[in-house]
């Protein structure tokens, strides 16, 4: 039974520190709600981004982000919507929970893994959010 705990903990320990993933495809634009419930998306958008710049540090900011086992106690801040550009048809979006604030945090919807994203790319996030128009 020891034995056995010990490789849990080793299994479980070893997939901290991954980091979340996005399609190869370029991004087309990432819409941001507020968060209603967890498991769905909020379809009432206000705010919508779609310049490269913008793009890339949405881009950077997720894949950057890495598994953690922080406990989260209050409910997220916003929903994302990542959509793609493609030559080859619809291709899926992707929905992602989101903590703003000193450290922001993501969580794919439907999903139960926190990744924390860097400290330089959650200031990056938050001040991009307080000067969008609506924000």
């Amino acid at each position: 039974m020891f034995v056995l705990l010990i490789a849990m903990g080793v299994v479980g320990c070893t997939s901290l520190g991954e980091q979340m993933d996005l399609l190869d495809e370029p991004l087309r634009e990432v819409k941001v709600s507020y968060f209603e419930n967890y498991g769905g998306m909020n379809e009432e958008t206000f705010l919508s981004f779609d310049s490269a710049e913008d793009l890339e540090l949405f881009r950077e900011a997720i894949t950057t982000a890495v598994q953690s086992s922080a406990e989260i106690s209050s409910d997220p801040d916003y929903d994302l919507q990542v959509t793609y550009n493609s030559n080859d048809g619809e291709l899926p979006t992707h929905g992602i929970h989101m903590w703003a604030g000193e450290a922001v945090t993501f969580l794919y919807i439907a999903d139960e893994d926190v990744y924390a994203a860097t400290p330089q790319m959650s200031k990056k996030l938050n001040d991009l959010l307080k000067k969008a128009p609506n924000s």
